[in-house]
């Protein structure tokens, strides 16, 4: 118990005085992957696939939570991008049997995100209506709910995307890093770096609330964050002699017994599962974001 509460001091103390964190060194691993991620901010293209499992597990049943997405994106420098999302929920718990997977494509342009719906399913005709198969800005969307609508929460949810070159991953949440053996792909020499990450310090920094108000749920979930279980593992794929990100796999696993430790008076427990697997290509060469914005017919950025 002792232990844990070392842990949750340094963590209270990170939340709330961040200044006070004085820098880590990073070894030359660390530099290079760094370096690599970094990069991604010049642009890129990438597909991938990812898949999230979540299961709420009360003292009677289980409910099964299941989306898995197919990706094919182009990102540049500016942080434009245009991505197709081939999202299938069909392993989640009651979904319809004949329920298809649907096909989303997302264009960000500036300050705007427009969305266009290929192919729609029972799930968007039932519970995002609003969307059609021609592009319409999510801000014009948005405005036709309240703020705390069911629907507007749902848009704003399923139209949200988190690119990889957004991902949390910088030096102060590295826990280590370790180079394995080279390979070769596609006639590219790789180093090839496996990184496990602090995942707590992650899910609680992205937890809602203020600095303040994060480290006071910390003190009263102390027991709940003592029997949680989280991790995460990044696996890099990077160029020997260009330091470019060719392949990047992620693992992630959260547990929290909320029902088990009785913690906010909560009946369930969660567990959680994320997969990803990204391909990259096109490393700081996206030029065609801008043509296909026009061909949308949205006016080109000033």
């Amino acid at each position: 118990m002792k232990s844990c509460i070392k842990v949750l001091c340094s963590l209270i103390i990170a939340l709330v005085v961040p200044t006070m964190i004085f820098a880590q060194e990073t070894d030359d691993l660390e530099d290079s992957v760094l370096d690599a991620f970094t990069a991604l901010e010049q642009g890129y293209s990438y597909t991938g696939e990812t898949s999230f499992l979540q299961a709420f597990i009360t003292e009677d049943e289980t409910f099964n939570s299941s989306l898995t997405e197919t990706l094919n994106a182009q990102v540049d420098a500016d942080g434009n991008f245009y991505i197709t999302r081939l999202v299938d929920a069909s392993g989640t718990t009651d979904a319809p049997e004949d329920l298809e997977p649907l096909l989303l494509e997302e264009l960000q342009w500036g300050d705007d995100l427009y969305l266009k719906v290929t192919t729609e399913n029972v799930l968007t005709e039932e519970a995002l209506p609003m969307l059609t198969e021609d592009w319409q800005r999510l801000a014009d969307l948005l405005e036709g709910f309240d703020e705390f609508s069911v629907e507007r929460i749902s848009l704003e949810n399923f139209s949200r995307i988190q690119l990889p070159s957004e991902a949390m991953f910088r030096a102060s949440l590295i826990d280590n890093v370790e180079e394995l053996p080279s390979e070769t792909v596609n006639d590219i020499e790789m180093r090839v770096f496996s990184v496990e990450m602090d995942a707590l310090t992650i899910f609680i920094s992205q937890s809602p609330g203020t600095p303040l108000e994060r480290a006071q749920a910390l003190l009263e979930g102390s027991d709940l964050l003592e029997n949680s279980e989280l991790s995460l593992h990044h696996t890099f794929w990077i160029g020997a002699e260009d330091g470019n990100i060719y392949q990047w796999e992620i693992e992630s696993y959260t547990s929290l017994p909320y029902m088990s430790t009785e913690s906010e008076n909560l009946p369930y427990d969660i567990e959680q599962e994320f997969t990803a697997s990204y391909v990259f290509v096109d490393h700081g060469d996206v030029t065609a974001i801008e043509e296909i914005a026009e061909q949308v017919g949205i006016e080109p950025a000033p």
